[in-house]
């Protein structure tokens, strides 16, 4: 004998809150259907509340209507090093034993030789 409608081993039938959720767009859209003038009342009210002192309502008019100014952020990054002695002898040592690893052995492209640049012996690296 099948289960009764409603029974809650019974299938199929429509549940309440089954299905996909309309998305943003869809929502905005149909609360536009159904307020048409909203945007304009709500940006009138915050015009006022920004006429009267309050500086966030304020920005967010001037946001609204000219638009937020472009923000260009500097990305590149300056490495200082300041190295004399051992600390460069070992930093150029470590340099080297990294490139051996990523090279492998019988690597193709050796580090450019520094010692003759620096003015600096390096004999007990070799």
């Amino acid at each position: 004998m099948p289960f009764q409608k409603g029974h809650k081993f019974s299938k199929g039938g429509a549940r309440p809150g089954a299905g996909r959720k309309p998305s943003q767009t869809t929502q905005r859209k149909r609360f536009l259907e159904k307020y048409p003038d909203a945007f304009e009342k709500l940006l009138e009210a915050e015009y006022k509340k920004g006429l009267q002192g309050n500086s966030d309502s304020a920005q967010y008019v001037m946001d609204r209507i000219a638009g937020r100014p472009h923000q260009s952020i500097d990305q590149r990054t300056k490495l200082t090093l300041d190295l004399t002695g051992d600390d460069l002898a070992l930093a150029i040592e470590e340099a080297m034993q990294e490139e051996a690893l990523l090279l492998g052995p019988g690597g193709t492209k050796p580090l450019p030789r520094l010692e003759n640049a620096l003015d600096l012996d390096y004999s007990e690296l070799e």
